[in-house]
């Protein structure tokens, strides 16, 4: 069946554009980027940016609006449902499909019709971290080939995938498989089950001593395993069960630093309402003896997780996760419910930002205090607001499920009837995007999205049916600066692998910058550090822009104009500081950053006035009466309680900002997976550029780009360009003293040959033998040079002057050696003609 899926691909190169009726029905979503086949060419969609705005975006599952807008009618009555459910079942089944199933997805993928629902009880005890395992045995790990006969396959879920995202259907594919492979009825194998949202199992086998599990990769990629989200049932109490997580690409992990898994039981959610609960013994993360191929070819060592766990009830249900889960329907529940609120929904206002490339909503909320309409009932004036905005979005990474739910907690404190935040409503607009990456979170993934990329670099990129979210955020930012109104901050909520506590990633300005300026940008972080002293870390904040990271949300707000643009990252495991060191973060924990968040923020922009961002953020619409009294009470941080001058790592002895050697290679994901091989083209692309389809094949270098044929007059430009180089890197080396200069041969214009040691007006001796000899074009360019020394006047005590052609003679032989180059490119020009 893939076979002939890849087949019908190749008619890509053909007039007609493959039938894909086959893998779906009419009213499933198709892939943006694979409607028009102009888009499909890359030169096309490189070069004319104009066709790619003009892209039309169209939405085939459209949602009923009036079951989802609960502010309009609050209050549906079971007749009216009834009445909507009968109309859809009779006409549209495939629509009343989707309310069943509220998100979409490849049609490929299987889902169970259950919803997985758990209950949010943080521990009541804080949960410590785990001891370290590093002494104990490490298991050997058979593989997916071994061949022993105790080894046995328990579970597979491996569905047939195209080679890139075509289509996607509300609720995935419409028949289900059997996963499970069971010896009997006597069987008492774990029952192993991912198939719902965010689950990512791919295989199980029992081994004598332990169950060894595979993960699935990022769909459409190769790599990428972090995140995973499974559950087994047919439990037995009491006994030790091994799980052994195989194929990770990680070399370093926080489960060597304390941190535990995640598990949660259905039995003892329905009878004490318990959560989440981290589990485990002996846990230990290890270079495995399993191999896999890099994409350079070459043999490299999985990295595998286990740890041993007992179950407390017989036949339970258990689910086992990297972090605390939240998926894309828990996002809905909660907009939902903040729309469902007269107050809320009053200044909070929900909108599609754009759709993703399975058709899933990206949402968009607008909060601020709505602005009064003048006096005397007159009509407001078409005037844009003058309040300043702030950005805040989150889960670009899917499998960071921890930015989710300090997402929840800076919305949940700012959708709040605190007197600070409605200060903060009244002096700012927040533009908040939830769930940047929609599709990753519904299907698994850990990084990319169902392009096969990370959408956290690719903010730069032109293709906007590719990375329609991104591209969504930018423009926002764009337009919103196009009114003339001012966007004083940018924060990106991330999760981080290898480091604990909670820190920053800024920007670095400019080093011509004086100090004071370039400390502007550590200030926020520091008060962070100030109002959350047991989570965030200020020793852990860099500030760099790298060069592999230019296409990071961060790095381009901060290019767009956003001098306050940082990545929040929050650990998987826990924190080392104050009276939370040794623990473990809760769900509870990750809302309070989000919460501190705000407090930050309100530190920050002041608007009475005592910070200069504040002064600003009070001249730009913030009142003047309402700061004395809304923070009566509340401790405020101000600049100058920080003290700036000692913070680590920024300010030298000699008053000129330090260097940090170790922010040299850090990231969000340093040490780990190299994030470049989610670098590039999408999925689509590359699989039409190694097919030799319309967007690649024959003439197309390694970033994709069609290569194109030079004129003679452009060879004979860049043939005079290199000769140019050629002579000013020969001068820019001539500034040693005249004593020491080498003597140039006015033969071969080579200080190396054996003219080179004979007067310069002697040429009757031979070259030696062997001795290396330069192309015509380099000799005449040396031998300009040493003419130029020659002819260039000075004075007693001075050095020659490189570089100052004043010899005729100089250019003559110049002229000579384009015309060599040219006479040099001729052959191949007829060859590639």
């Amino acid at each position: 069946k893939n076979e002939k899926r890849i087949k019908d691909l190749e008619g890509w190169e053909s007039d007609s554009t493959p039938d894909y009726k086959e893998y779906g029905s009419d009213d499933d979503y198709l892939n943006e980027a694979l409607k028009d086949k102009v888009s499909m060419n890359l030169a096309t969609t490189r070069n004319s940016s104009e066709s790619l705005h003009r892209t039309p975006q169209v939405t085939k599952l459209k949602e009923p609006r009036a079951l989802f807008s609960g502010a309009q009618d609050a209050g549906l009555q079971p007749a009216k449902w009834c009445i909507i459910c009968r109309i859809f079942l009779k006409r549209e089944s495939n629509n009343f499909h989707a309310l069943l199933f509220p998100n979409s997805r490849p049609i490929e993928m299987e889902v169970l019709p259950d919803r997985v629902l758990h209950v949010d009880c943080p521990p009541e005890a804080p949960e410590p971290f785990g001891s370290s395992a590093a002494f104990e045995p490490t298991p050997v790990v058979q593989g997916e080939d071994s061949s022993s006969e105790s080894s046995r396959l328990v579970f597979k879920y491996e569905p047939v995938l195209s080679p890139f995202f075509i289509k996607s259907r509300a609720g995935g594919s419409r028949t289900l498989s059997v996963c499970q492979i069971r010896d009997g009825q006597s069987d008492d194998s774990l029952v192993f089950e991912s198939r719902f949202e965010s689950g990512n199992l791919r295989r199980a086998y029992r081994r004598p001593q332990d169950y060894e599990l595979w993960l699935r990769t990022d769909l459409y990629t190769s790599k990428h395993t972090q995140w995973f989200y499974f559950r087994v049932s047919n439990t037995e109490p009491g006994q030790a069960y091994r799980f052994t997580l195989v194929n990770f690409y990680k070399s370093a992990s926080l489960y060597n630093e304390g941190l535990r898994p995640l598990m949660y039981s259905c039995r003892a959610a329905k009878l004490r309402g318990a959560g989440w609960r981290r589990c485990g013994s002996g846990i230990k993360y290890f270079k495995s003896n399993q191999r896999y191929t890099a994409a350079n070819g070459s043999e490299k060592f999985y990295y595998s997780l286990t740890w041993q766990t007992r179950f407390e009830f017989p036949d339970d249900t258990v689910y086992f996760a990297h972090c605390y889960p939240y998926t894309y329907s828990d996002l809905l529940d909660y907009l939902q419910s903040l729309q469902a609120d007269p107050v809320v929904s009053g200044f909070c206002k929900q909108r599609v930002l754009c759709r993703s490339l399975a058709g899933n909503a990206v949402h968009l909320l607008t909060i601020g205090t709505p602005e009064e309409p003048p006096k005397g009932g007159a009509k407001p004036q078409q005037q844009q607001s003058r309040k300043p905005v702030i950005l805040v979005t989150s889960r670009v990474h899917p499998g960071e499920s921890n930015a989710s739910w300090m997402m929840k907690g800076f919305l949940d404190h700012l959708t709040g009837q605190h007197p600070d935040a409605c200060l903060l409503r009244d002096c700012f607009t927040f533009k908040v995007v939830p769930m940047i990456n929609p599709d990753g979170v519904i299907v698994g993934n850990y990084r990319c999205s169902l392009a096969g990329r990370d959408l956290n670099r690719n903010y730069r990129s032109p293709l906007r049916d590719s990375f329609p979210a991104v591209c969504a955020i930018v423009d926002l930012v764009s337009r919103l600066q196009a009114r003339g109104v001012r966007v004083a901050l940018y924060c990106d909520l991330h999760g981080h692998s290898r480091r604990q506590n909670v820190f920053m990633y800024g920007c670095a300005p400019d080093k011509s910058l004086p100090v004071s300026e370039r400390l502007s940008e550590r200030v926020f972080p520091a008060m962070m550090s100030r109002n959350a002293p047991d989570k965030f870390e200020q020793d852990s904040c860099k500030f760099r822009m790298q060069k592999s990271k230019e296409g990071t949300g961060r790095i381009v707000m901060y290019r767009l104009g956003i001098r306050c643009a940082y990545t929040m990252e929050a650990t998987f495991c826990g924190s080392t500081l104050g009276g939370l060191a040794g623990f473990h973060f809760t769900c509870r924990h990750l809302e309070q950053m989000g919460a501190h968040l705000c407090d930050s923020m309100l530190d920050y922009f002041d608007p009475t006035g005592s910070h200069p961002e504040r002064a600003g953020a009070q001249a730009e619409g913030a009142d003047s009466h309402k700061p004395a009294a809304l923070r009566a009470g509340r401790r405020a941080i101000r600049p100058e309680q920080l003290d700036l001058a000692n913070l680590p790592d920024i300010v030298a002895a000699d008053g000129s900002a330090a260097d940090d050697p170790e922010e040299v290679g850090d990231s969000s994901d340093d040490g780990g997976s190299d994030s470049s091989v989610s670098d590039g083209l999408p999925a689509h692309f590359e699989f039409m550029r190694k097919a030799g389809g319309p967007a690649g094949g024959r003439g197309l270098g390694a970033s994709g780009r069609r290569k194109k044929r030079r004129s003679r007059k452009e060879l004979a430009a860049a043939a005079g360009a290199v000769a140019q180089r050629r002579v000013s890197k020969a001068t820019a080396g001539s500034a040693a003293p005249a004593a020491k200069r080498p003597i140039f041969c006015d033969h071969c214009g080579s200080a190396r040959c054996t003219h080179s040691q004979q007067p310069t007006g002697d040429k009757s001796v031979p070259s030696a033998p062997g001795s290396r000899q330069k192309s015509r074009a380099s000799q005449q360019a040396n031998r300009g040079d040493a003419i130029t020394m020659a002819t260039t006047p000075t004075t007693s005590g001075q050095q020659p002057q490189p570089g100052r052609i004043r010899s005729a003679v100089t250019v003559e032989r110049l002229d000579e050696g384009l015309k060599l180059f040219k006479l040099r490119r001729r052959p191949h020009l007829r060859l590639s003609r």
